[in-house]
């Protein structure tokens, strides 16, 4: 029997050798450098991600992360870690993914703990727990533009960080992150790796803003206010330029919107002479509601438009049909050029498709109703007075042909018999 159940043992303490190694390694395999070393230390960053609706400038703002020793608080001096802070520009872009922009960006490491760089002071070796957190305002006397609100990250982590004695000083032995959960005890949570990786293998350690704008202002009758128009125009020498024409008006909300109730939401008809400028006061306002079609009349020379709208908004315009008329029309989107959409023939739906709207520049639908062309057959009143003319001067030119040959039949000799 001793022989038989020495063999199970020994397999058994074995296996728990193998996954008594295999947990520890695990412990630290995505969370610290390999064979970190006093030349090799390990190190950590954060990133970044700044969402945005389509259409979306970026903002010219800075980000600053603080990070807040939880243990241990002993020693003269503490060990602290410097603040971190990660810019964007408007001159950041990137393209927009299911309606939305998102920017990432990974800071630089942070735990650099000798040299001009210094980030980071640990006194001693040891096991560090800092609380990192995103500050929820800007500073340095940044502002927002007009008009724009800037959702801080509320994201909470904390920083482990395994600090050894070497020959010239401490240095960071390995370093992880858990997400800080309320209710449960620090540095509990799963753990995330921090180490830096560069663009498409950041950091995971992510803090998420999210920054929207509206886009237009009060006054309708003022294009620098219009955050969206509607135009319209006939054409052609028998178009009738009194005629109502119907459209089919839908507004789409931004992949990033909080509102049920649209932003501004209001539009306005105005009356132009053939130079552009507003003939007399706007109509009352009217009130759109996400998804809704609205519908609206307008005739020659007259527009729709929307004082306010949030950037990132889509809408749909569909004229109906009208007989005789032939619909096309042009969109304009963030005073990019005007493009054209769809073809269609007399008396058919013209639809503009899914439109953006953008936090810059003109926000355009602008449609032409082309009369058909017409053959006028018969006398022409206009002509009635060269036909007279005409006529008379025959009427004059026969009349001495006549009158000539009457007087040479007189003048020949007459003939007795």
């Amino acid at each position: 029997m001793k022989r038989k159940y020495l063999p199970k043992l020994l397999l058994v303490l074995v296996l728990a050798v193998a996954l008594s190694a295999l947990a520890f390694a695990s412990a630290f395999a995505t969370n610290t450098w390999p064979g970190a070393t006093e030349t090799n230390p390990a190190q950590a960053a954060l990133t970044k991600n700044l969402q945005m609706p389509a259409g979306t400038t970026t903002p010219d703002v800075t980000f600053t992360f603080e990070f807040d020793l939880v243990r241990p608080l002993t020693g003269t001096p503490n060990a602290s870690i410097e603040d971190v802070t990660i810019d964007f520009t408007s001159a950041d872009t990137t393209t927009a993914v299911d309606g939305v922009l998102t920017l990432t960006k990974e800071s630089d490491p942070f735990l650099t703990l000798t040299g001009d760089n210094e980030t980071a002071f640990f006194p001693h070796a040891g096991i560090f727990l800092f609380e990192v957190s995103e500050l929820t305002t800007l500073t340095g006397g940044q502002t927002l533009p007009d008009q724009s609100e800037m959702i801080f990250s509320q994201a909470k982590y904390y920083l482990h960080v395994y600090v050894r004695d070497g020959a010239d000083g401490p240095y960071v032995y390995a370093v992880y992150a858990t997400a800080a959960v309320e209710g449960q005890e620090p540095g509990t949570g799963e753990k995330i790796d921090v180490t830096p990786g560069g663009p498409g293998n950041e950091s995971n350690m992510r803090f998420v803003n999210t920054f929207t704008k509206t886009t237009g202002g009060t006054d309708p009758t003022n294009l620098n206010d219009v955050a969206l128009s509607l135009s319209k125009k006939v054409a052609g020498d028998f178009a009738d330029r009194t005629r109502l024409f119907n459209f089919g008006v839908t507004l789409l909300a931004p992949a990033i919107e909080r509102s049920p109730v649209i932003p501004g939401g209001t539009a306005y008809i105005v009356t132009l002479d053939d130079a552009g400028e507003v003939v007399g006061d706007a109509s009352l306002p009217i009130t759109f509601v996400w998804g809704t079609t609205q519908q609206v009349q307008l005739r020659h020379n007259q527009e729709l438009r929307f004082t306010e709208l949030p950037v990132g908004a889509t809408y749909v315009i569909v004229e109906t049909g009208t007989a005789d008329y032939t619909a096309s029309a042009t969109v304009q989107i963030g005073g990019g050029l005007p493009e054209v959409v769809g073809a269609v023939s007399a008396g058919q739906d013209l639809s503009t498709g899914a439109q953006l709207v953008a936090d810059s520049g003109a926000n355009a639908a602008r449609f032409i109703n082309t009369y058909m062309e017409v053959t006028v057959t018969g006398l022409l009143l206009e002509s009635l007075s060269f036909v007279v003319v005409l006529g008379m001067a025959s009427a004059l030119l026969a009349l001495m042909v006549a009158s000539r040959q009457r007087r040479r039949i007189e003048e020949l000799p007459v003939l007795y018999y």
